[in-house]
């Protein structure tokens, strides 16, 4: 029974990477388009006319440059994220492979 284990092991570990990445794909599909539309909304709109006033003592276009840059990188830091986690599981259990049982370091 024991002997089962280690292939077992490395076969849900292949199906969590499988499931992982297909929710990274969506993930980063759903936010990449509004991440597109704000850039090409910074690009065409805020170069034209600058946004009078502050804010709490902050010029109010730091804000919207600020606020369109955080939605920009957004699908940047969910890859980076997932491909983190994705690469400490794998770290941290046995190597991706057949389903065979070797060896861990």
């Amino acid at each position: 029974m024991l002997s089962l284990f280690g292939p077992v092991r490395e076969h849900v570990k292949t199906l969590y990477f499988q499931w992982a990445l297909v929710d990274l794909s969506q993930l980063i599909l759903y936010a990449a388009v509004p991440a597109l539309v704000v850039a090409g909304g910074m690009l065409a709109f805020l170069g034209s006319a600058p946004i009078p006033g502050t804010t709490l003592g902050v010029a109010n276009v730091l804000w919207v440059v600020a606020a369109g840059f955080t939605v920009c990188v957004f699908p940047f830091l969910l890859l980076v994220s997932y491909v983190t986690r994705i690469v400490t599981v794998a770290k941290w259990t046995l190597a991706i492979g057949p389903l065979v049982l070797r060896d861990s370091n």
